[in-house]
Formats: structure tokens, C-alpha cells, sequence
């Protein structure tokens, strides 16, 4: 059997935000490890989209260094009547309201396994809710006893099965194609989307309209 090389899709970010909004539902109280998993799951859809990353890039929040940074930028306000137009002030940006990741490894280009640093809307004007997610993404590993290393890894410190992660991922998508036809078609193949790159792009062409 051979690997499928066509290049992944977009979605609608309308989409993105449906999705999470079935796995806020579906993940419950959190209180089984499948809805842990899932929660965990959101987590990863919401920061690669919102942070424009590959899908393995996800893989490389560290725990500690993001737990750390968790309380800056939570008190900020969004201006009154803000709105894509508005030129904002400086103290204005200073204040906005945002959340910020830590990532550890290696990016294509570099040498060696770095930190970087990407701060991002705690809400986003298209409805993602970044900050809920990441506290979400902590709440469950200290459940979970993970105190450090990788986010999203495994209980044993493994790296995550990303075949598991993209198979729900479609599986999701394929449910959006009977919840809501009108914003995903049915006759769109799934296979064509995937996590290792559609969220960039969904991303990338979300920003190059706005």
C-alpha cells in the first residue's frame, strides 16, 4: 500500500470552529481518558491553527515553560467597538488579551532543538478560543501526573500517534459533512485533509483575507 502524496487542503476556518465546538461537547467533564484524549486533541487542533504549525510542530509544546507563561496576558480587554478597521493604540496592543506558548525542538532551517516563544489571541475574531484550550491542555496533564517534558505526550513520555490524531480528525470532519452539509459538503473527500498541513494552510488563507 502507498502513501497518498497529494497535498492537503484548507478548510474553512467556520469549520475549524464547528469542530472543536463537537469535541467541547463530546469531552464532557473530562473524567475518562477518552474525553482526557479528546480534550487533549482540541487543544492540539486550536494551537496549530491559531499558531499557523505543521502537524508535528504541535508536538514540541513544552509543558513547563507554557504552564509558566499561562498567566500573562489574561486580565488584558479588547477595546470597546474593536473591530478589524480599528487602528489600534500602543497601550491599546499592550492590553489586548492574549496567551502565550512555548515550543521546544527543532524547525526546518535551524540546528539544534530551541525555544520559541508565540503569543496569540487568548479568543480569536473567527470564534477560536486558544486560552480555553491551552488551560484545558494543563488542566488534563496535571490530572494525568505530567509535570514537564512534552504537552501532548503519551502517559510513558512517548511521542503521540499521529496516524490516531489525523483518523479523528476525518472522523470529525466526516461527521461535519452530516451535522452541517452546508458547511462542509458531503461529497468533499476527506482524505484530502489531514493534520499535517491543512491547519497551516487553513491558517495561512484565513490571514490573507482578513
Amino acid at each position: 500500500m502507498g502513501y497518498d502524496t497529494r497535498a492537503q487542503l484548507s478548510l474553512p476556518i467556520k469549520v475549524v470552529v464547528y469542530m472543536l465546538d463537537l469535541i467541547k461537547v463530546d469531552a464532557g467533564q473530562h473524567t475518562t481518558v477518552h474525553e482526557r484524549t479528546l480534550l487533549k486533541f482540541g487543544a492540539y487542533i486550536a494551537i496549530l491553527t491559531a499558531a499557523s504549525l505543521r502537524g508535528h510542530e504541535g508536538f514540541f509544546l513544552d509543558l513547563v515553560a507554557t504552564r509558566n507563561l499561562l498567566p500573562k496576558g489574561k486580565s488584558g480587554v479588547v477595546p470597546e467597538k474593536f473591530n478589524s478597521n480599528k487602528v489600534l493604540s500602543e497601550e491599546d496592543i499592550e492590553n489586548l488579551p492574549y496567551v502565550t506558548i512555548c515550543l521546544l525542538g527543532k524547525f526546518k532551517g535551524e540546528t539544534g532543538e530551541r525555544y520559541h516563544s508565540i503569543v496569540l489571541a487568548s479568543e480569536t475574531m473567527s470564534g477560536l478560543e486558544v486560552r480555553w484550550w491551552i488551560e484545558q491542555l494543563l488542566e488534563v496533564c496535571e490530572l494525568e501526573d505530567m509535570t514537564s517534558g512534552y504537552a501532548f505526550a503519551e502517559l510513558d513520555g512517548s511521542p503521540p500517534d499521529t496516524t490516531e490524531y489525523n483518523a479523528l480528525f476525518r472522523q470529525y470532519l466526516r461527521r461535519i459533512q452530516v451535522d452541517s452539509p452546508k458547511q462542509f459538503a458531503p461529497e468533499e473527500d476527506v482524505t484530502r485533509y489531514g493534520i499535517n498541513r491543512t491547519l497551516r494552510k487553513t491558517a495561512v488563507s484565513r490571514a490573507g483575507r482578513a
